[in-house]
């Protein structure tokens, strides 16, 4: 964990194209609407979520990742021990 930590504040800025690919193919393949509910599993810096206009909720270990995060409710959890 303290690797992501570490890097939180530039996660965006080195993997936002990477990112952005993988979310657009996504994006074409689900037909995600306001009332939805996106669950992340693994969010991050809440990269995937910020693209998708519905409810959104963003699970992962590294709080400084978290503290990335806009217009979601993130929780700071294990994908192997959800709350």
């Amino acid at each position: 964990m303290n690797y992501y930590n570490s890097i939180s504040e530039s996660y965006n800025e080195l993997h936002r194209e990477e990112q952005l690919s993988k979310i657009r193919l996504i994006k074409d393949n689900l037909k995600i609407k306001n009332q939805d509910l996106l669950l992340d599993v693994g969010c991050g810096t809440g990269i995937f979520a910020e693209e998708f206009n519905c409810i959104k909720i963003g699970i992962d270990p590294s709080i400084e990742m978290l503290k990335q995060g806009k217009n979601a409710f993130y929780i700071q959890a294990c994908a192997e021990n959800l709350p």
